[in-house]
Formats: structure tokens, C-alpha cells, sequence
């Protein structure tokens, strides 16, 4: 962020900045945050067939939705949800504001 001048004179800020983001093991726990919730909503939205056949819409009911849950769970965002009616958005009503805000952004860089 502020790394375009003098890199060591801001190294400190950035260190602090990254613990505050980045705690240790940051990798290994979205990996198996990810890895985790993917294969629960794979398995609460497949619909099953005859033949043993399943189907499921793969971007709608998992790849758009498991970072809505990731973001969520990382910064506190309660959610509606059947287990928690009380929530303060639904999985799909933070969807559309993260990508209002990715909207946003994309615009501010044309």
C-alpha cells in the first residue's frame, strides 16, 4: 500500500497491517475453511435422480457462495440462515453487496 517510496522506512506499518489480516496459518485455515464448506453445500444442493444420478448448479450453490460464508465468518457478519433466522443478511443478500462493491471498485479503476 504505501511500499512506493522508501520500503524499509514503511516496514513496520506493513508488518503490523499483515499480523492484523494474516494471523499465523492464514493459508492453512481458508484452505480448510474452504475445503470444508464446499463439499457441505456440494452435498446440501445436489439433487439426486434415478440411477444414482445428481445434479447440481455448481456456480450458483457453491463457488458463489462458500467466500459469502468465508467472509462472513471472518469478519463477525451474522447471516440468515434456517439455524439462525436472525441473521443480519441472507448468504444471498451479502452476495449482492460484496458484488456491488466489486462493482464499484471496478469502476473506480477505469
Amino acid at each position: 500500500m504505501i511500499g512506493w517510496d522508501d520500503a524499509k522506512r514503511h516496514d513496520e506499518r506493513s508488518n503490523i497491517l499483515h499480523k492484523v489480516f494474516f494471523e499465523e496459518g492464514f493459508e492453512k485455515n481458508v484452505s480448510e475453511f474452504f475445503s470444508t464448506n464446499v463439499n457441505k453445500l456440494i452435498e446440501k444442493n445436489s439433487l439426486s435422480f434415478t440411477k444414482g444420478r445428481r445434479s447440481i448448479d455448481i456456480v450458483r450453490d457453491v463457488t458463489n457462495i462458500t467466500p459469502i460464508l468465508w467472509l462472513a465468518d471472518r469478519f463477525a457478519i451474522p447471516l440468515k440462515t434456517q439455524e439462525q433466522p436472525h441473521g443480519l443478511m441472507s448468504v444471498f443478500e451479502a452476495f449482492g453487496a460484496y458484488l456491488l462493491v466489486f462493482l464499484y471498485d471496478r469502476c473506480l479503476q477505469k
